[in-house]
């Protein structure tokens, strides 16, 4: 179904299901009650939407966010459709274009990441180390070069944010993974000055379609003081190596890399900052850490693991698992920590993973079979030994733990 755009009073509706294609006809339909009729209170009416995609709704919730600052009140009636609405709220969208009527969103699962916004350095390294560890928690089986390189290319988006765009809100993000693929599909939004006035500077004579397509060369900046203009010319890589995607929204320019081929369109309808959507598949072991070359050359950042895990020596990684978990006490609480332990081990061949356990006075027997039991069966017992060692632990949680191993071994 195509989506209508409909406008009554100072009401905007959006029927039908809302992709990419509609934003900018969204984001006219706000411009036109707002700066042409004048309307400082506005109702987002989506109760007849039927799909809404992250992608052009972080864009949205960007937009709203600066609209806001200048006096604008939005209000969001959600979809009809439960399952719809609740992804409204659980995504944070609502949060964010809706403020004064729906809460910050309580999402634990580890299956996406909710809409964050971010104003510095600090609340971009927060936002990048949970998207990375949801990854961890997520994806069986990623290969670290593969995790490095999404891991890079979404900090270096979300970078660009705060050294170039002047945005007055700041960025968002927000991930959305989908395991049974190995695809990680990461959207950065901000309501700045957009790419095509930022590379002006550097190419005064140049359109915005132009721009963009500059915006994606190796050392493209419009200032060499301030970066080396490798992120998207990077992100761009690792999307084509992938067989994945890239969408760049910015000014009156639209550039899509999708199915092996590039598009670069002249829209009429600018996009006031820039909204990046990238797609990523991981199931093609290190193509895109292969991907990730400047001047054909391999390049390998340090990532969270060695950050996050890697104790002082080096020597060893340490899972503190007090740190890992809000619980111990559930088979569905110990499903990431099972992938994100498998993960680890699986990256790190010939180096002990300590799982720290102070500070757990108990466990359930079905996170400790979901964690230890079916890890044990599935790095076999020799595996499992030489990679694990358990460090801080109770007699009754060590109890619980080799019982699980002992059943989860003789069923399989």
């Amino acid at each position: 179904m195509t989506c209508r755009i409909e406008t009554q009073g100072s009401r905007l509706f959006v029927v039908g299901a809302f992709s990419l294609s509609d934003l900018r006809r969204l984001i006219a339909g706000l411009h036109s009650l707002t700066a042409k009729l004048a309307y400082q209170d506005i109702q987002l009416d989506f109760t007849r939407c039927t799909a809404a995609y992250p992608g052009p709704m972080v864009g949205l919730c960007s937009q709203i966010v600066a609209l806001r600052q200048t006096g604008v009140d939005v209000e969001l009636a959600l979809p009809t459709d439960p399952r719809i609405a609740r992804y409204f709220t659980g995504a944070n969208w609502a949060f964010y274009i809706d403020p004064s009527h729906f809460k910050r969103s309580t999402y634990r699962g580890f299956t996406h990441v909710p809409l964050i916004q971010f104003s510095d350095q600090e609340g971009l390294g927060t936002a990048i180390n949970r998207i990375v560890d949801a990854l961890l928690s997520s994806v069986p089986g990623i290969d670290r070069a593969d995790l490095t390189a999404i891991e890079w290319s979404t900090n270096e988006i979300a970078d660009n944010v705060l050294v170039h765009s002047e945005s007055p809100v700041g960025g968002f993000t927000q991930v959305n993974l989908f395991s049974a693929r190995k695809t990680a599909e990461f959207c950065v939004a901000d309501a700045g000055i957009g790419i095509p006035n930022t590379l002006r500077q550097r190419f005064p004579d140049h359109e915005d379609i132009e721009l963009l397509e500059e915006a994606i060369k190796e050392g493209v900046t419009r200032d060499p003081t301030l970066g080396q203009g490798n992120g998207l010319f990077g992100t761009f890589q690792v999307a084509r190596a992938s067989e994945g995607y890239l969408h760049i929204l910015s000014g009156h320019a639209t550039l899509s890399y999708e199915k092996n081929q590039l598009r670069i369109t002249r829209e009429k309808i600018p996009y006031s900052g820039t909204l990046v959507i990238a797609g990523m598949d991981a199931s093609n072991p290190a193509a895109l850490g292969d991907a990730l070359r400047f001047g054909d050359v391999p390049y390998t950042p340090t990532g969270y693991i060695e950050l996050h895990y890697q104790d002082n020596a080096g020597e060893e990684l340490v899972f503190r698992m007090r740190e890992e978990t809000i619980s111990c006490g559930s088979r569905v609480a110990g499903m990431p920590v099972r992938t994100k332990l498998a993960n680890l081990v699986q990256m790190n061949p010939g180096r002990r993973l300590v799982v720290d356990m102070d500070q757990i006075p108990l466990v359930s027997s079905s996170f400790a079979d979901e964690v230890f039991g079916k890890l044990f069966v599935k790095l076999g017992p020799v595996g499992f030994i030489g990679a694990l060692e358990l460090r801080g632990v109770t007699p009754t949680v060590q109890a619980l733990i080799d019982r699980a191993i002992l059943q989860r071994s003789q069923t399989g």
